[in-house]
């Protein structure tokens, strides 16, 4: 309800439990408390007035705010009921069919590069590559 209530006496409460009574109708007018015992501690004021008036608007506002929430976690759970696989499955059931007169995609043969086409620049030798060539070069000769 978001009201806040309170007076100056009630630091030497702080902690204990207590009984609050008040008028379900006119939340802001304060609250009485009681002891747990029943003997009457103190009136305490409205410090901070929340967005009701009574207890019926709270509890409807309430209501909804659960009732929203409940609809929300209902959604998330939809959600995460199916697999990524299920979901490209209904995707693709919903797709309409392909013409059968459209042709198939495939290769036939490699298409030859241009002659003007620049060509692939050359590898260069590794220091292991390099260190193989002077060994067979030094027991050649």
């Amino acid at each position: 309800m978001d009201n806040r209530y309170w007076s100056e006496w009630m630091y030497r409460i702080a902690g204990e439990k207590i009984a609050a009574r008040f008028d379900p109708d006119a939340l802001h007018d304060g609250l009485h408390i009681y002891a747990l015992d029943g003997s009457y501690l103190g009136h305490a004021a409205c410090l901070e007035a929340g967005g009701f008036l009574n207890v019926e608007a709270a509890r409807e506002v309430a209501r909804k705010r659960s009732q929203y929430t409940k609809a929300m976690q209902a959604e998330a759970r939809s959600e995460r009921e199916f697999t990524a696989a299920e979901i490209a499955a209904r995707l693709q059931s919903a797709r309409p069919d392909i013409a059968p007169d459209r042709p198939v995609a495939e290769v036939v043969r490699m298409a030859a590069a241009h002659p003007r086409a620049p060509r692939p620049a050359e590898r260069a030798l590794s220091t292991d590559e390099i260190e193989s060539n002077q060994l067979l070069i030094v027991t050649e000769s």
